[in-house]
């Protein structure tokens, strides 16, 4: 219960804390150049330089949107504007905070199972959190500090479910490409495409397939050399909930088709 209580707060604490501090240091980017989001965006340069990344149509709806806004904006979203298109106002503090988050999400997608044996990632993402808000204001940085302690203090923290795992591999996948530009790199951009395929299209891939017969079709081609516990598939009802605990096994540990 403890690790699994770890797990979920880290989970939480880099999804909900740590997104809303990238909202925050975007703001004060935007009034730091006088300029609202949609100005920025249409900015001859910063089109440019988002037009030279391999972004997903869904974000390039968001950014072309007639009205954007930061709300809309994931955090893997964040972390691309933030990265690439503030050159005159990123520094390198804030800079190594988001790069050092988008870290500690990898590390957490790569959990085969959702726990942690110490609150260590926990400590090292809000420290991160905090250097970034310090850089916005005092205030902003009392209510961080303020709302990491409320998390740490929590006895229970809602547990994530397999879709809050799959989401949030789903986004490292979407930011790895995204910086993946060299035409050296097919073979491990195609592994990747393959993955973000796998946690993005679950309903789709779930829909007229009974998962348990697909599992051993796969063990039986050896496209997976091991079959995920059948105590965990019979706790999922849904034949959706069975196919993202597959999705799930299928990218932590490997398969012939994408290892």
């Amino acid at each position: 219960m403890e690790k699994s209580q770890h797990f979920h707060r880290a989970m939480e604490l880099n999804l909900s804390i740590g997104s809303e501090s990238m909202r925050e240091l975007t703001r004060k980017y935007l009034k730091d150049k006088g300029v609202t989001l949609k100005e920025h965006l249409q900015e001859p340069t910063v089109k440019q330089i988002l037009e030279k990344l391999r972004l997903f149509p869904d974000q390039k709806q968001i950014l072309a949107d007639p009205d954007p806004t930061l709300s809309s904006m994931d955090v893997s979203l964040l972390t691309i504007v933030l990265l690439n298109t503030f050159p005159g106002q990123i520094n390198q503090g804030d800079k190594k905070s988001i790069e050092g988050l988008k870290d500690k999400r990898n590390q957490l997608s790569h959990k085969v199972k959702a726990e942690l044996n110490d609150d260590k990632l926990f400590k090292e993402s809000s420290q991160l959190i905090l250097t970034i808000s310090k850089s916005i204001d005092r205030t902003f940085n009392q209510n961080m500090v303020k709302s990491i302690n409320e998390l740490r203090r929590r006895e229970l923290v809602r547990t994530c479910s397999n879709l809050d795992r799959i989401q949030i591999n789903n986004e490292i996948y979407m930011l790895k490409l995204a910086e993946s530009c060299s035409t050296d790199q097919v073979d491990r951009d195609m592994e990747l495409m393959i993955k973000f395929g796998l946690t993005k299209w679950i309903r789709q891939l779930s829909r007229g397939v009974d998962v348990a017969e697909f599992l051993k079709i796969l063990n039986t081609q050896s496209i997976i050399s091991e079959i995920p516990k059948k105590r965990d598939f019979e706790q999922e009802y849904s034949n959706e909930g069975q196919m993202r605990l597959l999705v799930l096994h299928m990218v932590n540990h490997g398969t012939k088709m994408i290892s």
